[in-house]
């Protein structure tokens, strides 16, 4: 009878939650809170530092609580099962500068280490976002903050200001507290490495160093070589792109994936007893014979799968500004990240930019911004286009591959003022608005000697690459009346010379031309000029238009042949886009209640269709018929276009 009792009195004692299977257990702790998520369903980040308070993922929401440290002090059993759930299904951030320390991580028990799947480590931020650790981190919010943190006090350029409330100042290895945050971080890799599973864990690692200290990201990255494998692995180094740094990075995540084993720095105590039987390693004449013993057609295959394709398959290039890159690739805003359907048209190529915009869709948080285009970061998130620079240095011959399947494959687009907003027009002294909207008779204005269309033909795109392009669009901003060439401008006549020099050169039979007269994007502001603009001063544009766009009529004619016969090398298409100069009138905004906003519409519609007739027949000649009714075919909307125009 004492016995049945005391046995009684012991299961009592359990806990009601004992009594149940271990996977029912497993099945209630899922309702708890242990698996920190938004109420968007994305992953919370569960600061090592900073208890259990998180952020929400937008800054302006009150701060979420997770409360389920009573739960790992209710019993070992309970203590052990929720452990496990807690570390294996949520992601942590450490950050050194909280505490100076990384005590926090070091104090986690071997079980607690082994059941890590996700950990970022931050030793040092000087980009991208706010050092506080309580709102708008880069963990809770979807952006790259670098460009605000870059502007944020006095200074231009690499010799911005950073604000120490925001960032942590670059990492120097002369640095006094540079000594502390190594041994620190040693100490700790060394720990981990004894418990963390093989390929579970994805370590992400933040430690961005002076752009020119080398030896500082070396001694960041050292210790990592202990590590086991890891599942993923992220690190970033600089604030700034530089090529060194990168390198490093990339080499570190590939050391760290085992995806490939370069070369341990020496200093590492595991670096003997890692180090591999090393084969002989390929000379680059080896290398090169491999690519070049295949067929030119298969070489060609091969590099349309690299860089040297621009995801929307489009090349921009402007003289302006000077310090831009020679070719850009400009992307529109993903409408996906602000849960607007994006149109799928665009859509295919946005996942090559802004890496570390997660969307809607994809319902997690981000890693935080390891974008090899922003900084010297190496990540298997970030597959954003960069220029293939590397592709035109192996040899000679594959440069010449590579420029056919540059010139081919990507369709170009040359601004003649800017590119990074093609509707911006120069600004002139002498462009006062009493001389612009009264008409008074001035000088032209055009900024330069020569069209940008003519600088690209001859001097940006090697001569013997000309007959490579099969689609070339040119842009005109809209300058106002006296911004355009005037007749007998050098411009002018230099345009004639060029296109003459270039239908030579061209396969015109193969090239697609467009002509794009712009105008300011829909809800901007009239552009200089427009707004009351005068009969005679609409002449005046339109006069211009005329003047760029007849030249053009020579790439269209028929190329007498040899003495065997007639060689047709005439356009195969020409389109043209033009604004109609008086749209901004605000006699025509005055219009409205007579017109109506769809009558409205529907005339300057009509006035533009006119001005784009006048153009293509201009231009094709006796060939506009066959082109308009037979193969003018569907103007496709430029990458510019759906960037500033949104498609207009």
């Amino acid at each position: 009878m004492t016995s049945t009792r005391e046995t009684e009195n012991t299961k009592s004692a359990i806990a009601p939650m004992l009594h149940l299977s271990p996977r029912l257990r497993h099945r209630v702790y899922l309702h708890t809170e242990l698996l920190a998520r938004y109420e968007d369903g994305n992953y919370a980040v569960l600061n090592l530092n900073g208890g259990t308070q998180v952020p929400s993922r937008f800054g302006y929401f009150p701060e979420e609580k997770f409360g389920f440290y009573g739960l790992l002090l209710s019993c070992r059993t309970i203590h052990a099962e929720a452990s496990a759930l807690l570390y294996r299904h949520n992601r942590f951030i450490i950050r050194y500068w909280e505490k100076q320390s990384l005590a926090p991580l070091r104090n986690l028990t071997p079980s607690s280490i082994s059941n890590l799947t996700y950990l970022k480590i931050v030793l040092n931020q000087a980009s991208c976002h706010h050092k506080g650790p309580k709102v708008w981190h880069e963990d809770s919010m979807d952006i790259c903050d670098d460009e605000r943190v870059r502007n944020t006090g006095g200074g231009d350029g690499d010799h911005r200001v950073l604000d120490a409330k925001l960032c942590n100042t670059p990492l120097e290895v002369g640095q006094p507290e540079a000594k502390a945050l190594y041994a620190e971080w040693h100490s700790t890799v060394e720990y981990l490495s004894s418990y963390i599973s093989s390929e579970s864990l994805e370590l992400s690692i933040v430690c961005d160093v002076h752009h020119g200290d080398v030896e500082a990201a070396m001694r960041a990255v050292e210790p990592m070589g202990l590590l086991p494998a890891l599942r993923n692995c992220h690190v970033r180094l600089s604030r700034k792109f530089i090529p060194q740094l990168y390198q490093i990075a990339q080499d570190t995540v590939l050391q760290a994936r085992r995806i490939s084993k370069p070369p341990l720095p020496a200093s590492l105590p595991c670096a003997t007893a890692l180090a591999q039987p090393e084969k002989a390693p390929l000379s680059e004449l080896q290398v090169e014979s491999r690519l070049l013993a295949l067929p030119r057609e298969l070489r060609f295959r091969i590099l349309e799968y690299t860089d040297l394709i621009t995801p929307w398959k489009e090349v921009d290039w402007s003289r302006y500004p000077s310090n831009r890159a020679k070719y850009m690739a400009l992307h529109p805003v993903c409408l996906n990240t602000e849960g607007l359907p994006c149109r799928p048209s665009m859509h295919h190529g946005c996942r090559f930019f802004n890496c570390w915009a997660a969307t809607e869709q994809q319902q997690r948080s981000t890693v935080g911004c390891f974008c090899r285009v922003r900084h010297s970061a190496a990540s298997s998130t970030c597959i954003c286009w960069t220029p293939p620079s590397a592709l035109f240095l192996v040899c000679h011959s594959l440069f010449n591959d590579a420029q056919v399947v540059f010139f081919s494959g990507n369709r170009f687009v040359v601004h003649d003022y800017r590119g990074d907003i093609p509707y911006k027009t120069p600004e002139y002294p002498a462009l006062i608005p009493r001389d612009v909207g009264e008409g008074r008779s001035a000088t032209s204005k055009y900024h330069s000697d020569r069209l940008a269309a003519s600088v690209f033909l001859r001097e940006v795109v090697p001569p013997q690459m000309l007959q490579e392009i099969h689609f070339l669009e040119l842009v005109f901003p809209p300058y106002s009346h006296i911004g355009w060439p005037e007749e007998g401008h050098p411009a002018l006549a230099d345009w004639a010379e060029t296109l003459c020099w270039a239908r030579e050169k061209m396969n015109l039979r193969g090239l697609t031309l467009r002509i794009v007269m712009a105008d300011s994007p829909n809800g901007s502001s009239a552009p200089p000029g427009r707004g009351n603009i005068t009969a005679d001063q609409v002449e005046e544009i339109l006069s211009a238009y005329r003047r760029i766009i007849s030249p053009l009529a020579v790439l269209a004619l028929f190329k007498a042949g040899d003495e065997k016969g007639g060689d047709e090398n005439g356009l195969r298409k020409f389109h043209a886009r033009i604004a109609w100069p008086w749209v901004w009138n605000f006699d025509y905004k005055a219009k409205i209640d007579e017109y109506g906003w769809t009558g409205l519409k529907d005339y300057l519609g009509e006035r533009r269709q006119l001005l784009i007739e006048e153009a293509e027949r201009s231009v094709m000649g006796y060939r506009y018929q066959e082109f308009h009714d037979g193969g003018r075919g569907h103007q496709w909307i430029s990458v510019w276009e759906e960037k500033f125009y949104c498609g207009f």
